[in-house]
């Protein structure tokens, strides 16, 4: 990172305004729709609690824009020590939302600490690797330290029993090897394991689909006795 101002990205900012322009229509039209009537308060009033925090995310970006870049770097590690204490804390006195006890009760809001915690680790792995670009070294060390960082609150996330935010917690890890200068095929390595497991889930949930299909056909075609025959086969009946 350097120490000057920012310099803005329009596109950035484009396609920023165009998603948060896209999920703003989306629910407009769950919530005022014909069928709104069936919706419960809570959900009609999403579209309306959105807006209101992408007006706070606004006023938040452009006091961040207003900041200089050193005053971030001063802060990562200390606002990532604070998101893994608020991931703890929402472990320990969060509320639960649909099984999910990834919030923490602010009066009449709730905060979703794993979203500021994507932040936090951000900022923390951004400026480990800037240490090291400043040094020079391309060891194995930085690597491993900025999956450390963000390992960390994915395994908080995860005992959240909010997977789906965990994984973009591990999808930055192929992200940050690759900037962290390690070499395609070092990286490869690295991530091999996850790979070979996602695949092998896949090749499961195959052969379960073509189990079902199976089955399917031979109700359709044979009727109940071969399905019954089928399954004295594979038991031994």
């Amino acid at each position: 990172m350097q120490n000057s101002t920012w310099k803005l990205d329009p596109w950035t900012l484009l396609l920023w305004g165009g998603l948060v322009a896209a999920g703003l229509v989306g629910l407009y039209s769950i919530t005022h729709g014909p069928a709104v009537e069936y919706l419960s308060a809570s959900v009609q009033d999403n579209f309306a609690r959105q807006f209101l925090w992408i007006g706070v995310s606004a006023v938040g970006i452009g006091g961040t824009l207003l900041l200089p870049v050193r005053v971030l770097r001063y802060a990562a590690y200390p606002a990532y020590v604070g998101t893994l204490i608020l991931l703890v804390l929402s472990l320990l006195v969060g509320v639960e939302v649909h099984g999910t006890r990834a919030w923490l009760a602010l009066g009449p809001l709730r905060l979703q600490v794993s979203e500021l915690a994507k932040v936090g680790t951000v900022l923390a792995v951004a400026q480990l690797l800037s240490e090291r670009h400043a040094q020079g070294t391309q060891d194995l060390s930085y690597a491993l330290k900025a999956a450390g960082l963000i390992v960390t609150p994915a395994v908080l996330v995860i005992l959240q029993n909010d997977l789906g935010t965990a994984l973009v917690f591990f999808g930055l890890v192929p992200i940050m090897l690759f900037w962290s200068g390690l070499s395609l095929t070092v990286i490869l390595l690295m991530v091999s394991p996850a790979i070979a497991g996602y695949l092998a889930l896949l090749s499961i949930r195959a052969a379960l689909v073509f189990a079902v299909l199976f089955t399917g056909v031979l109700w359709w075609r044979s009727g109940q006795r071969s399905i019954a025959a089928f399954a004295a086969t594979f038991t031994g009946g």
